[in-house]
């Protein structure tokens, strides 16, 4: 009796588990394809953020090139260039993808750069008023910017600071580690 319970718990996870994926593939289908809408529209910014959405429900090459691309034709720099690192971790054996990181990073590197941080506790950053995804070294627009860290409810000082020139051997680093 007991095993036979089991045995249902275990099936009704595994059905819960393929629902799950299921829905993931088509919620990643649903914002591909207005994704595909807002590009013909000419609105890369909303297309590489439907695609961005599209690439996190269900990773795939095409995605993430797609929101690559559309972020740099909305003009979003520092994000195609972080994706492009992204992509050469995520998919190094794919050709078209490794190609379009390596032409995009170094297309990008003269107009970026690189800003390195750590938080002594669990913080929260802001970049130019937006939250980072990662507090690893991440890619900004060169020049002056605006950062900001978040302690639990308490937020930091806002400092400026100088993005640092996005130098050739950070540049290959990035595309070999991701970061």
């Amino acid at each position: 009796m007991i095993a036979r319970a089991v045995l249902v718990s275990m099936l009704l996870a595994v059905a819960t588990v393929a629902s799950a994926q299921e829905s993931d593939v088509q919620a990643a289908a649903a914002a591909f394809g207005e994704a595909q809408r807002a590009q013909l529209r000419g609105d890369f910014a909303q297309a590489a953020d439907l695609f961005e959405i599209a690439d996190r429900a269900a990773p795939s090459p095409a995605a993430l090139r797609s929101t690559i691309r559309n972020h740099r034709a909305a003009g979003q720099s520092a994000r195609a260039a972080t994706l492009s690192a992204e992509a050469s971790t995520r998919y190094p054996d794919d050709a078209e993808t490794s190609a379009l990181a390596t032409e995009t990073l170094t297309a990008l590197a003269p107009s970026l750069g690189h800003v390195s941080l750590r938080c002594a506790s669990e913080c929260t950053v802001t970049l130019d008023g937006r939250a980072l995804e990662s507090i690893p070294p991440t890619v900004a627009d060169a020049g002056q910017r605006l950062l900001r860290g978040m302690y639990g409810r308490e937020q930091g000082p806002l400092v400026e600071l100088e993005a640092e020139a996005l130098r050739p051997e950070r540049l290959a680093a990035m595309e070999h580690a991701g970061n």
